[in-house]
């Protein structure tokens, strides 16, 4: 079975049965692999122990709202886990479209794209000479549709298929070791929604904010609709991280790709960068 896909589904499998407590046993059953190997496997590709990793959903199913106010709250501060492990940073240059080439919708860009596994579910990549320009979540999708809101976000643009690309782009991504890896990334948007996309980057892993105080962050103290506007409108799932915004009340909202998988990554950061 594929790594990728694996440690997806026992990422799954422990978020909704954290409560039961699994045992090694039953998580390397999940995996079908020896407990003994399962741990290695899970630790060298997660980051944290399988054991550290639900010490942490143990805590998150304890608390059961996550007030935050002005700062930025760190859940994993917060849960009280010692430990000196952390989630590598994930660097990404952000290159905004100048107002001309908005105007021409794509033409003249050749985007790379293709599809693959993440731990949070199949994906769809699209990659330019200036950066990755589009990724998203697909789910239960068709590989059509998917294409077609690529296309949709760059409209003149030519697309053409380089699974090899892909699949090296998005290991690159989504694989959760100690490292610093730089990546470009290639963008369309109003001067607001940058403002917004930019300040979600200075956001590290395992960490949360309230619409609110991101529109403070940016200079806009009253703008926190349209801050949730923006949020919404960003194509870059988890290169621009989107998912590390919650409501006030700490309730996680709504997510372009589903509030159950935004709850499985707020979760996951928070576990590996506490640990």
């Amino acid at each position: 079975m594929n790594d990728y896909i694996m440690m997806s589904q026992v990422i799954h499998y422990l978020v909704q049965n954290s409560r039961n407590q699994p045992s090694l046993e039953q998580l390397s059953k999940v995996a079908g692999l020896s407990p003994y190997y399962f741990q290695r496997k899970f630790k060298t590709w997660v980051g944290v122990s399988p054991k550290a990793f639900l010490q942490y959903l143990t805590y998150m199913n304890a608390k059961t709202s996550l007030k935050i106010g002005e700062e930025i709250s760190t859940a994993a501060f917060n849960a009280g886990l010692s430990g000196s492990g952390r989630l590598y940073d994930l660097c990404v240059k952000l290159d905004a479209a100048s107002p001309g080439e908005i105007k021409l919708h794509g033409q003249g860009i050749d985007i790379q794209f293709g599809f693959g596994p993440t731990p949070f579910g199949r994906s769809i990549i699209g990659i330019s000479s200036r950066g990755i320009c589009y990724l998203a979540f697909i789910h239960q999708q068709t590989n059509q549709n998917a294409i077609k809101e690529l296309q949709m976000t760059w409209p003149k643009a030519l697309l053409t298929h380089n699974p090899e690309l892909a699949m090296n782009k998005l290991q690159q991504i989504f694989s959760f070791k100690n490292r610093s890896e730089k990546l470009d990334a290639f963008v369309t948007g109003s001067d607001f929604q940058l403002k917004v996309w930019r300040a979600l980057l200075n956001i590290p892993p395992g960490d949360i904010i309230s619409y609110g105080s991101l529109a403070k962050t940016i200079g806009s103290p009253g703008a926190a609709r349209a801050v949730g506007s923006a949020v919404a409108k960003n194509y870059l799932a988890y290169l621009i991280p989107c998912h590390r915004v919650i409501r006030t009340s700490g309730v996680i909202g709504d997510y372009r790709w589903g509030s159950e998988l935004k709850k499985k990554m707020i979760e996951i950061e928070s576990a590996i960068t506490s640990s």
